[in-house]
Order: C-alpha cells, then sequence, then structure tokens
C-alpha cells in the first residue's frame, strides 16, 4: 500500500470518528435537555445510566461499522489513488 492511500484512509477513518464523537456529544446534550423538560421524573442516577448506555452503544456501533465502510469505500479510494488494490483484503 502506497503511503499516499495509507494516508487517505487514516485520515478519512479520523474525520469519521470526529464526526461521531460530534453526533455523540449532541445526542447527549439533546437527551439531557430534552429529559429536563419532558421527564422531570428520571432522576441523575437513571439518567446517568441512560447516558452511559448512549455513549457506549456509539462507540460500540462505530467500532463494529468502520471496517465495513472503509470497505464500501474501498471503489472509490481505489480510482483515487492510482488503481491500487484493497489493503484491507490482504
Amino acid at each position: 500500500m502506497s503511503a499516499k492511500r495509507q494516508k487517505l484512509e487514516t485520515q478519512i477513518e479520523k474525520q469519521l470518528h470526529n464526526f461521531v464523537e460530534e453526533c455523540r456529544e449532541h445526542a447527549v446534550d439533546y437527551a439531557v435537555l430534552a429529559a429536563k423538560k419532558k421527564h422531570r421524573h428520571l432522576d441523575r442516577e437513571q439518567m446517568s445510566i441512560v447516558l452511559d448506555l448512549l455513549k457506549e452503544g456509539t462507540s460500540d456501533g462505530y467500532f463494529q461499522g468502520i471496517d465495513r465502510f472503509m470497505k464500501k469505500l474501498d471503489a472509490a479510494l481505489t480510482e483515487y489513488t492510482d488503481g491500487e488494490e484493497n489493503p484491507l483484503e490482504k
């Protein structure tokens, strides 16, 4: 695999991870505000448990799906990096 291809894949994964983190933080903020507004019966401990599950689920989804996501991008990556074969299949 060329250095160019490796840098491209690394940058895609890095930016995707950053995006997922931003989405997770938004979801946590949204859930806290919505719970305070619409579900006042939830106490701090219950909210903490739910938010921890949300964070864990987001991370789990990212790590379970990143390889599949990158594999789907392989054709475009190959096209734009001078026709190299898929390094994920080696």
